[in-house]
């Protein structure tokens, strides 16, 4: 599924995706209260630790290991967006809801796009 999609604007980034994506319900509560605490538990972690953001980061620039079909996203003129990298959910927050995150942009209409696949 696409996540967002920003835009450059005036040195500003506009969100343009559909803000829907994030509602949740009474049945997903509890996995967002295990994503924050693991989520909080990372944060403490990196002001202990000293992490190379690269440990979480696969691919960089190279081509992406898709786990479900291919769905590298097309710009404005039907040209594959570039590809930038990818990394697992899991390396930061421990759900149980892993996907993969895969990052996309594209010069021309000056768009990040984020691709996630689930396990």
């Amino acid at each position: 599924s696409v996540m967002c999609i920003r835009v450059r604007f005036n040195n500003k980034y506009k969100f343009k995706g559909d803000f829907g994506y994030f509602e949740t319900n009474e049945n997903w509560k509890e996995w967002l209260l295990l994503g924050d605490k693991s989520y909080n538990e990372f944060l403490e972690r990196i002001k202990r630790e000293t992490i190379d953001p690269l440990e979480f980061i696969k691919n960089l620039n190279g081509e992406p290991s898709w786990i479900g079909n291919d769905q590298t996203p097309l710009n404005s003129k039907g040209i594959k967006m570039k590809f930038i990298c990818q990394m697992n959910s899991e390396t930061i927050i421990d759900d149980f809801c892993g996907r993969e995150i895969y990052l996309f942009y594209d010069v021309v209409d000056k768009v990040a796009v984020q691709i996630h696949q689930f396990n």
